[in-house]
Formats: C-alpha cells, sequence, structure tokens
C-alpha cells in the first residue's frame, strides 16, 4: 500500500469514527481497506420487537481482519431525541471500497 493510499484509509477511519459517536455502532480501523465489494447482505428474521419503540438496525458487513464479517442485526432503542436510523453504506473509492457508519437522526 502506498502512503497516500495509507494516509486516505486512515483518514476515512478518523472520519468514520466521528460521524459514528452517535451512531452507537461498532466501527474498526481499517488499515488495509477492502478492493473487492461486500457480499450481498443478508436476509434476517426481525421476529417481533422486544419493547415499545424499538427500532430495527439491519445486519451489515465489517472489514475486520483482512475479510468481510457479518454483524447481526438487532433492536436497539433510540437515543433521546432521534427516532430514525439510517443505515450505514460501503462505497467504491479511488479503487478501495469505505464504509460510512449509520447514524441516529
Amino acid at each position: 500500500m502506498t502512503p497516500s493510499r495509507r494516509y486516505l484509509a486512515i483518514a476515512f477511519a478518523i472520519g468514520a469514527s466521528i460521524a459514528a459517536q452517535s451512531a452507537i455502532a461498532g466501527l474498526s480501523l481499517v488499515v488495509t481497506p477492502p478492493r473487492n465489494p461486500p457480499p450481498a447482505l443478508r436476509i434476517e428474521s426481525r421476529g417481533p420487537a422486544p419493547f415499545r419503540d424499538a427500532v430495527w438496525i439491519d445486519g451489515r458487513w465489517d472489514w475486520h481482519g483482512g475479510q468481510y464479517v457479518w454483524i447481526s442485526g438487532h433492536w436497539q432503542r433510540a437515543p433521546t431525541g432521534l427516532h430514525h436510523w439510517k443505515a450505514g453504506a460501503w462505497a467504491k473509492h479511488d479503487g478501495d471500497w469505505v464504509f460510512t457508519p449509520g447514524q441516529w437522526f
């Protein structure tokens, strides 16, 4: 990995970390970003909401240890004053795949 790509990966990780502070989402530092797109999303059974006002957070692919790892969906209570969840997404940037974490709004 060239130094400029390494700096780009670190910059994206720092930006993603800042965006994730209110998202309460798992985030790992990406040193070597993936070159291939993530697999198709898995279809998960939500089951009934476990409490009133529960919000379903869809599962997603994370990049960990040089491979994609599935993070299962779950029910969550929205932070005070926030009611909606915008899912995170993978996008191709300069030949690498970068994940932007989901967030509450």
